[in-house]
């Protein structure tokens, strides 16, 4: 199968916002196979190598759900275990593509977003939802437990105990309990105004020096695994990296001509 089978794409020239769109067209609730990560790796790896876009949306084209999770019945009912932990460290891989994106990342959540969805949305940096969104990872139901980055991301997110309430119950949250638990950033009314509300989040941001923000970003990501001792030392390390810009030479120079910076290609 092509990437066209899965997700659409669309790349804004002035804004600069890459809009991925998951669209499984033969799966009415975006399930994702083997084949589907796949193809997801395939539209993330050349923005890590070779960023294109200032910022990115991850959308679903389904109102009433964005995506249900892994792809049970095709792709997990023969694994063996071997077999399963492979499965899950592979697609903890490409979910964290999206964490090691330079750009701000938004994910728009529509409607159901369990197991695997919710954990794609959590690589996200931000994320807005509808009011009729329902977000949970339900996998303890079928005597397993989330396996693309759940158990981590999570509680990193929301908090030990509110993660353990959702990954063990299996119960899904609504959409005002997950912006009270900062599960989501924002909520709006209809599937209508998700995209407008997620270019209005990434529009704080895409005028910004590209090179810092996406050293901004691997400070807060990095760091965060690390040691506050280690965690300065990187920052200190990033800094450094930053200051050796033309991004910061154009900065500074805007900043005392009183002037809008005009960032570098």
């Amino acid at each position: 199968m092509d990437i066209e089978d899965f997700f659409q794409t669309a790349l804004n020239d002035d804004t600069g916002v890459l809009t991925i769109t998951l669209s499984r067209g033969d799966d009415k609730k975006n399930q994702l196979s083997i084949a589907m990560v796949d193809a997801l790796r395939s539209i993330l790896q050349p923005e890590l190598t070779q960023p294109t876009c200032k910022g990115l949306i991850l959308a679903s084209a389904k109102e009433k759900v964005f995506s249900t999770g892994a792809d049970i019945e095709a792709d997990l009912r023969h694994l063996s275990p071997e077999e399963a932990a492979g499965y899950s460290r592979e697609g903890c891989k490409v979910f964290g593509m999206l964490t090691k994106l330079p750009c701000p990342t938004v994910a728009a959540l529509s409607g159901f977003t369990l197991g695997g969805g919710l954990e794609l949305a959590l690589c996200c940096d931000f994320r807005v939802a509808t009011k009729g969104a329902r977000l949970g990872l339900p996998e303890i139901n079928l005597g397993v437990m989330p396996g693309w980055g759940g158990t981590q991301r999570l509680q990193r997110l929301i908090g030990r105990s509110r993660a353990l309430r959702i990954i063990l119950s299996g119960a899904p949250v609504n959409a005002a309990a997950a912006l009270d638990w900062g599960l989501v950033d924002e909520v709006v009314d209809t599937y209508q105004q998700l995209l407008p509300a997620a270019e209005k989040i990434l529009a704080q941001f895409t005028g910004k020096s590209p090179r810092a923000v996406a050293m901004a970003k691997r400070a807060v990501y990095e760091g965060g695994d690390m040691d506050l001792v280690a965690a300065l030392n990187h920052e200190s390390d990033l800094f450094r990296l930053a200051w050796s810009t033309a991004d910061r030479q154009e900065g500074i120079s805007a900043f005392l001509e009183k002037r809008r910076p005009i960032w570098p290609d």
